[in-house]
């Protein structure tokens, strides 16, 4: 079976944790707002596999009965999913192999890809691999869920976002206006910097922010300016945020955030889920039809 998911459609990996349970619920609430089908994958790894058991990593062998768990699990999930939205358009693909691979596939043609964030620090260490060949790879915008639904539903906590004036960063900003716009969420705009004049910071950013606070008037936004490094920032706003959201890219100052140390952290340890926007990938606020709101 093909790992192709339909035009602008929600992707979400699932491999039967409660975790990754939590995100497809997630995925499925954006789908639905955004009108747009969600695509459930699992992938059956190798017969031998890396695994975490009471936070180690060990060598695991996937037996046929451990599949036939996994299998029914994923099943299992996706009836509850039609349950609860039913007029969403949820297709499955069951596949061999890893998962990162197909969730790059899938990218190709998705509106956004979902992967589950294990904070166990095995968990970590799998989850990261993963993490970043679909960051890095993924021709659509990356989410890394976490275990947490507290900060995801709490709807004074605001949708972060780093403002860096790169053209990621921008695709950023349109990203997290539109999910505020879909939760009623309010939005923190974050921009860091080294050296240089706060008076002219605050005016870039102003600037920046400009067009996106006219199309989404209800909207209500605070400006954060701080001197530091992005990623410690991010992170310790993140403690009390409703989802984070970076642009990266192949030359901006917050790839560094993502994939180096300090976005490690922000990555594995954020209590929220993170989104990480490419530089142009296609995307659902510029084509997508009129939003509706979150549950």
């Amino acid at each position: 079976m093909s790992v192709q998911a339909g035009p602008r459609s929600v992707v979400v990996g699932v491999d039967g944790s409660s975790c990754s349970v939590h995100a497809a619920a997630w995925a499925a609430d954006i789908a639905e707002a955004r009108r747009v089908p969600l695509v459930l994958v699992l992938c059956l790894e190798e017969s031998r596999y890396l695994a975490h058991h009471d936070d180690k990593l060990v060598e695991t062998v996937l037996t046929q009965p451990d599949r036939l768990a996994a299998v029914r699990i994923f099943r299992s999930s996706v009836a509850d999913l039609r349950r609860r939205h039913p007029i969403l358009d949820i297709e499955t693909r069951l596949l061999p192999g890893f998962p990162g691979t197909a969730l790059v596939e899938a990218s190709s043609s998705a509106s956004l890809v979902v992967v589950g964030g294990d904070r166990s620090a095995a968990g970590r260490f799998l989850v990261g691999s993963t993490v970043r060949q679909v960051a890095g790879s993924a021709a659509c915008p990356v989410a890394v869920w976490r275990q947490s639904r507290r900060h995801v539903h709490a709807k004074r906590m605001p949708v972060i976002v780093g403002v860096d004036g790169t053209p990621a960063g921008d695709n950023a900003i349109a990203h997290a206006f539109e999910y505020a716009a879909m939760t009623g969420a309010p939005l923190q705009a974050v921009h860091t910097w080294r050296g240089g004049d706060a008076g002219t910071e605050e005016a870039r950013m102003s600037e920046t922010l400009a067009a996106w606070t006219e199309k989404y008037p209800d909207v209500a936004v605070s400006r954060i300016l701080r001197q530091g490094n992005p990623g410690t920032v991010l992170a310790e706003l993140a403690q009390h945020a409703r989802l984070v959201v970076i642009g990266s890219h192949a030359h901006n100052k917050l790839m560094d955030t993502v994939l180096g140390s300090t976005g490690q952290r922000l990555v594995h340890i954020a209590p929220c889920p993170i989104l990480i926007c490419r530089r142009q990938p296609r995307s659902c606020h510029t084509d997508c039809a009129p939003l509706s709101p979150m549950r």
